[in-house]
């Protein structure tokens, strides 16, 4: 594997706290970090979160390549202040401010000053491509990986009760804007995977309370009067549509 100096980020899968770092080779740097523990030899609040949660709910990415090693300290500090990796709510980092093993600290004064230097700046394009890159294919840490029952368990119960903030829906919903429509094998694999299933009673009132008072478009009124024709109605069907033009004109 190319060797890439950077700023590294070491993810719990479950609780999305994480560990920011830096590196003249964030992949041997990565190993040196799993050695450690395995060892049960790390620093305690990642160490404790090891043992807890277990090996496969953590993942490790570069979040940015860094060319002189002499910006890797400063760096790293942007990113444990972009990220508050330090405080325990978010992270596992015991250090506020990066300190460098190239042979030199800084003191706490300048990194309080690389700090506020680097609040608010943001990825150019080039440099996000490079991440992106860094990250691909066998590079990522989920290559080739699959979620074991016992974490797909601790991913679900830790997200029950937990809803997206209207600012989080926005930000959804930007993302999905023109992307393409799904493609027709996709939507035969969707299709067939979801033959044979039936909603329970519950999940149907849930559906019937999301839709109430939202009017249908012209376009999708027109695909379900399509997609309905040449299809014969079984007698429940009919009556069921008899009482609800009934309540319809009652209104």
């Amino acid at each position: 594997m190319k060797r890439i100096s950077g700023v590294y980020m070491i993810l719990n899968r479950i609780n999305g706290k994480k560990y920011i770092g830096s590196s003249k080779d964030v992949y041997n740097r990565w190993n040196q970090h799993l050695t450690e523990l395995r060892k049960g030899k790390h620093t305690k609040h990642i160490q404790a979160a090891y043992y807890k949660y277990g090996e496969e709910s953590f993942v490790f990415m570069v979040i940015e390549i860094i060319k002189y090693l002499d910006q890797l300290t400063t760096r790293e500090q942007y990113w444990k202040d972009f990220y508050k990796s330090y405080d325990r709510i978010y992270g596992y980092d015991i250090c506020r401010y990066a300190s460098s093993t190239l042979g030199y600290k800084h003191t706490e004064k300048t990194k309080k000053k690389i700090s506020l230097a680097h609040n608010g700046k943001i990825n150019s394009e080039e440099t996000r491509g490079k991440i992106s890159l860094a990250n691909k294919g066998e590079n990522h840490p989920l290559f080739g990986k699959h979620h074991t029952e016992e974490t797909r368990k601790r991913m679900s119960l830790i997200h029950i009760g937990k809803h997206p903030s209207e600012e989080t829906k926005a930000k959804i919903g930007l993302a999905n804007k023109g992307k393409h429509i799904l493609s027709e094998e996709l939507k035969r694999k969707l299709s067939l995977a979801n033959k044979g299933k039936h909603l329970s009673k519950e999940h149907k009132e849930k559906i019937s309370l999301a839709l109430k008072g939202k009017p249908l478009s012209e376009e999708t009124k027109k695909k379900m009067s399509l997609s309905g024709k040449g299809k014969p109605k079984s007698e429940e069907t009919k009556i069921k549509m008899r009482i609800a033009a009934k309540k319809r004109a009652n209104h």
